[in-house]
């Protein structure tokens, strides 16, 4: 009897162990709190739903997962949490896993709201577990979905009316007018259709805005030139300003039209455009540059050109004319020519300075990034007097210039000269011998200039020298021409036609050569000039001296009584 109450007593405590563990096996609860933001939200605007998944014990839970399936009158975003992965759409799932005692992970759900009304969201966790409160495993949200913001835009122009080639702002002001605020992810587009005839200088400015194309300027319309700025917006408030800098191009009227989206859904799209018309008015931007054909010095009566080279960097012109007071000093050779220019003084050639070039040419327009050439106008020329000549061009667009500092070209300076010049060699330096014969080279050259009708070459041959043969040059004619040899002092005369060199390299005249017999010893020193027969800028050069010391012409020669052989010990004589 006591032993089957033994064994009784065993089977109940078995009985009641199992009894304890099943109890303590449902101690999970796993909790579920969902909150939604904004609410109520306008129609179009971010929504956001965080879902806390809390254990909230005893014991640890497993395999937790959360299964949410949004709202058909939605539009997914995004899901995401912070322990474990997220997938699906539109019904989500969230795999949690294991949740320890007071542990939890958060599940955020986005999602655009397309209707007014309400969504009703409601999300709810498992586990592998027994859980001992499963009426907290859910919860229900209920988000009220409002008509949306009333958004509006405007646009200004900095300056209205303007001139061709001028630069400007347009303004560009994106406001919400309420009932409801923008959120921090909320995004405002502008859409500006930049048109033909305005050129936009540089990316467009404004705090918060980016804008696309953010790269190329200048850039000349048309093209859609679009901007975003995300972010928070109170109602009854203006966005920063977006500043757009631009240059009129093109004459008239010129009309843009901007247009504002967002994000967030528009209850009166009646005021998401707006339109801003610009009067421009003629004008022009011209310049002008000046060059002439050989830099530094010019040849006193030598030909050379100038070169204008006018350009329209931006507008349309009236009649052009191009002005180049030409100064005393200088002679017009030639009419000015340039293709499309009508150029005066056009006949009456060669024309003695100071005289007014003036060349005309019919309208030109230019919208381009590039300046346009108007054309070469080359005016040919021959300075007329030594010394500096400085000369400029003007320009004039024939309607108003909005740049004046360029209409005037780069002064053009050059130095005039007319200059001759002689060096002298003779074929030996140093000392010669009495009563040789050697030769003068007498090298005459025209730096630069005009010489005139009659070059002269002269040579003093001094006492003690005689002129053994008759001087030569390729086109010179000297004198004396006979009777040589001729004993000095005496005049060398040479002389040749005129002579022009319009460039930097001196011009050879050709040399004169002659031989001469010093017949005195000592010093002999002689001189060379040239005479060009015109104004001369550098005398400096126009006389050549060569200087040598003659010496006495001794020879000696030596002879002996007997050639030949000569003996021993025998006595021979040497003269």
């Amino acid at each position: 009897m006591i032993l089957r109450w033994f064994k009784l007593l065993i089977v109940c405590c078995f009985i009641g162990m199992v009894f304890t563990q099943q109890a303590r096996a449902a101690l999970v609860d796993v909790l579920v709190n969902q909150s939604d933001s904004p609410d109520p939200i306008a129609a179009g605007g971010l929504l956001t739903y965080t879902i806390a998944v809390t254990n909230n014990g005893p014991d640890d839970a497993t395999g937790v997962v959360l299964t949410d399936t949004i709202s058909a009158s939605t539009s997914f975003v995004s899901s995401s949490t912070t322990k474990g992965t997220c997938s699906g759409n539109p019904a989500i799932s969230c795999t949690i896993g294991a949740l320890a005692n007071g542990e939890t992970a958060t599940v955020t759900i986005k999602v655009i709201p397309n209707t007014i009304g309400t969504i009703t969201n409601t999300a709810t966790a498992t586990r592998n577990e027994p859980d001992s409160n499963a009426t907290n495993n859910s919860d229900t949200d209920i988000t009220t979905v409002q008509a949306g913001t009333d958004l509006s835009v405007t646009k200004t122009d900095s300056a209205d009316p303007v001139s061709q080639g001028d630069n400007f702002n347009y303004v560009i002001t994106a406001r919400n007018n309420g009932p409801y605020a923008l959120t921090a992810s909320d995004t405002l587009t502008i859409s500006d259709n930049i048109p033909s005839g305005i050129r936009v200088n540089l990316v467009p400015t404004g705090s918060g805005w980016s804008c696309s194309p953010s790269t190329g300027y200048p850039i000349n319309g048309p093209f859609t030139l679009t901007c975003n700025r995300t972010g928070a917006l109170a109602i009854s408030s203006n966005a920063p300003n977006l500043t757009i800098p631009v240059k009129a191009l093109s004459l008239g009227t010129i009309t843009n039209q901007v247009g504002l989206t967002s994000s967030v859904t528009d209850d009166n799209t009646a005021n998401n455009t707006a339109t801003q018309s610009t009067t421009v008015n003629q004008a022009a931007d011209v310049a002008i540059s000046k060059s002439v054909s050989q830099t530094g010095n010019l040849g006193l009566g030598q030909n050379y050109s100038y070169t204008l080279s006018p350009t329209l960097i931006v507008g349309t012109t009236g009649t052009i004319t191009v002005t180049d007071n030409i100064p005393a000093g200088v002679q017009l050779t030639s009419v000015p020519t340039g293709s499309g220019w009508s150029c005066s003084p056009n006949s009456g050639f060669p024309i003695a300075g100071p005289i007014a070039v003036s060349c005309n040419r019919s309208a030109a327009s230019n919208t381009s990034l590039t300046p346009l050439s108007l054309n070469d106008i080359t005016i040919n020329f021959r300075p007329t007097t030594t010394g500096g000549l400085s000369n400029q061009a003007t320009i004039s667009a024939g309607v108003t210039d909005i740049n004046n500092s360029n209409n005037t070209s780069n002064t053009v300076s050059n130095s005039v000269i007319n200059d001759v010049g002689i060096s002298k060699a003779v074929s030996q330096a140093g000392n010669i011998g009495q009563n040789n014969t050697y030769t003068y080279t007498l090298s005459p050259f025209l730096t630069m200039g005009t010489t005139g009708a009659t070059i002269t070459v002269t040579d003093n041959i001094p006492a003690g020298v005689t002129v053994a043969s008759a001087p030569t040059g390729v086109g010179w004619a000297c004198t004396p021409n006979s009777g040589f040899p001729i004993v000095g002092p005496v005049a060398i005369n040479c002389t040749r036609a005129a002579a022009g060199n319009a460039s930097t390299t001196p011009l050879s005249l050709n040399d004169i050569s002659f031989n001469f017999i010093p017949t005195n010893t000592g010093i002999v020193s002689n001189t060379a000039s040239i005479n060009s027969g015109a104004s001369d800028t550098n005398a400096a050069n126009n006389s050549a001296t060569i200087t040598n010391t003659v010496l006495n012409d001794l020879s000696v020669t030596k002879t002996v009584n007997t050639v030949g052989l000569l003996g021993q010990g025998s006595t021979y004589t040497y003269t």
